[in-house]
């Protein structure tokens, strides 16, 4: 083994060591309340009702079925450093590639989201790893195969991102003219149909549970636009939904609508019995031209609310004994429970010890965001195609993951700060490649 294989090895070791160190800090891989369910479903196995069985699965074959769940949040360092050094491969020469991918991911663990994300047992990181496997895929990567299937199993673990991505690469194919170059990009059209089957494909995994869930996150939905409310008071004097005895004791929020026991959701036949009668309440709304004009302007209203929504440390609550998550580390990592009963995240809010991080990341994310603007207004020129490729697809999947989560879910900074640490990145590429750029792939 020569000597520059070795330090690039070397390279992505450190890179994977530095997107862990949030799971460091806290002594144990961060959880939020949905871990105890993707734990329990890999090991039962077992497809829960409201998410696919996919990412439980990846647990239990990463944590080498239960042995440690730090196992799992090191593959998921793993992953994402690989594919950021691939994607700086396109630019950078391999004597140069190991210490450039170091400082980069080092910038990128100490200023943006992207570290609290792979800390974390769960499917979040994903979506901006599906990302970086379609620019490399329409990069011509040599490493085709596993593109494709780390794609796959990226688009499988989340009910979103079917639609997220099918959406995503039908808007690059309608707009390949503005980013395709013939020298670099090559097969796209192709490999866009190909990742778009894919994308549809993973549905194939997550039937049961959109079958279950579905009409109910959609009701929540409709409830956090406002909509709901107004529905069932101009409808329910000729539409007799069990519904509308509760029409006046309805939340404000979706989550609060989903998961509060007290919810009206609970009392009209919870997730298997309000099925027929959300669906058709759903269908009636979207189908009604005074409905469907209200569901557009606060799917636009709820797109400016995410756009500034990117706080990480969202449902890092307590889970001490007879929460739902520690009975599953009881349950599935037994060895690991005392460790997970001392890690700081169930001693102390961790929710107020990261909001010195979360102002930090507002600074760099508004900074990034106005070097963006000034490099494609005024660099432009003295861009490679090889970047502004890059740029494009990155920048336009934080826009349309935006999209989707204000048309089709709730208001979360858990959900923005996903696929906010790609503009950093952007920027970050912009300032180091602006005279370093290969020209061709």
């Amino acid at each position: 083994m020569n000597t520059k294989r070795i330090t690039s090895y070397i390279a992505l070791l450190v890179c994977t060591a530095l997107l862990i160190l949030p799971a460091v800090y806290n002594h144990y891989p961060l959880v939020d309340p949905d871990a105890g369910t993707y734990i329990a479903s890999g090991f039962k196995p077992e497809t829960p009702f409201d998410r696919p069985i996919t990412y439980g699965l990846l647990l239990r074959l990463f944590s080498l079925s239960g042995l440690s769940l730090w196992l799992a949040v090191v593959a998921q360092a793993f992953i994402v450093s690989w594919l950021i050094t691939r994607v700086l491969q396109l630019f950078f020469s391999p004597d140069r590639l190991p210490v450039v991918s170091v400082l980069v991911v080092l910038f990128l663990s100490q200023c943006t989201s992207l570290p609290w994300l792979v800390s974390m047992i769960h499917p979040d990181i994903f979506t901006s790893i599906a990302c970086l496997c379609i620019v490399l895929l329409f990069a011509g990567d040599r490493h085709k195969i596993t593109l494709y299937v780390l794609f796959w199993l990226s688009v499988a673990v989340h009910m979103s991102h079917p639609i997220l991505f099918a959406g995503l690469l039908l808007v690059l194919m309608l707009s390949r003219r503005l980013y395709v170059m013939p020298l670099w990009f090559r097969d796209v059209r192709n490999r866009t149909i190909i990742l778009i089957v894919l994308s549809l494909s993973g549905i194939a995994v997550m039937g049961s549970a959109l079958s279950k869930s579905k009409h109910v996150f959609f009701t929540g939905t409709l409830v956090e636009k406002g909509i709901l409310p107004v529905y069932l008071n101009e409808q329910c004097s000729n539409k007799h939904y069990k519904l509308c005895a509760y029409k006046d004791q309805l939340p404000t929020t979706s989550d609060a609508f989903i998961w509060l026991p007290n919810s009206p959701l609970y009392k009209v036949g919870d997730w298997a019995g309000s099925k027929e009668e959300f669906t058709a309440i759903d269908r009636d709304v979207m189908t009604t031209p005074r409905y469907l004009w209200m569901y557009i302007k606060q799917s636009f209203v709820q797109f400016g609310r995410q756009a500034m929504s990117f706080d990480i440390g969202t449902g890092t609550f307590m889970f001490r004994e007879g929460t739902n998550v520690n009975e599953q580390m009881r349950c599935y990592m037994p060895g690991e429970l005392s460790q997970f009963n001392s890690a700081i995240q169930n001693n102390t809010d961790l929710q107020k010890r990261v909001v010195w991080v979360n102002k930090i990341l507002l600074v760099v994310v508004a900074l990034s965001c106005l070097a963006l603007v000034y490099f494609m207004l005024f660099r432009r020129r003295k861009m490679s195609s090889a970047l502004k490729q890059v740029l494009f697809i990155l920048v336009v999947s934080v826009i349309i993951n935006c999209a989707d989560l204000a048309a089709l879910s709730t208001v979360a900074g858990r959900y923005g700060a996903k696929m906010i640490w790609l503009l950093p990145f952007c920027a970050l590429l912009c300032f180091i490649n602006i005279k370093n750029e290969r020209t061709e792939y």
